[in-house]
C-alpha cells in the first residue's frame, strides 16, 4: 500500500468514527440532527483554528478551505439524499441556527 492509499484508508477509518458518533447522538442520545451539524462545524473550525497555528499558515486560508470542502460535500450528499428519498423541496427541512452553539465564556 503506498502513501496515497494509506491517507485515504486512514480518511475513511475517520469518516466512519465520525459518523458512528453522530448517528449515536441522533438515534440514541436524542440530539437533533441541526444541533449535532452545527457543533460538528464549530469543532471543525477550531480544529482548522489549530491546524493554522501549527503549521504556520494563515487562518483564515485554512477555514475558507474548510468551509469549501464542507460545502462540497454537502452538495454531493444533498444530491444523492435527494434521489434516495425524492424531496426536492427545500421548505422540507427546518433551518439551522448558528447562535445555538455560541462559545460560552
Amino acid at each position: 500500500m503506498d502513501e496515497a492509499e494509506e491517507l485515504e484508508a486512514q480518511a475513511e477509518a475517520v469518516l466512519d468514527a465520525i459518523r458512528a458518533a453522530v448517528v449515536r447522538l441522533v438515534r440514541d442520545g436524542g440530539v437533533s440532527p441541526q444541533l449535532v451539524a452545527l457543533a460538528v462545524a464549530r469543532v471543525a473550525g477550531e480544529l482548522g483554528a489549530s491546524v493554522a497555528v501549527a503549521d504556520g499558515l494563515a487562518l483564515e486560508r485554512v477555514l475558507g478551505e474548510l468551509a469549501d470542502f464542507a460545502r462540497e460535500a454537502g452538495r454531493e450528499h444533498h444530491g444523492l439524499v435527494q434521489q434516495e428519498v425524492g424531496l426536492t423541496d427545500p421548505a422540507w427541512s427546518p433551518r439551522v441556527s448558528p447562535p445555538v452553539l455560541a462559545r460560552r465564556k
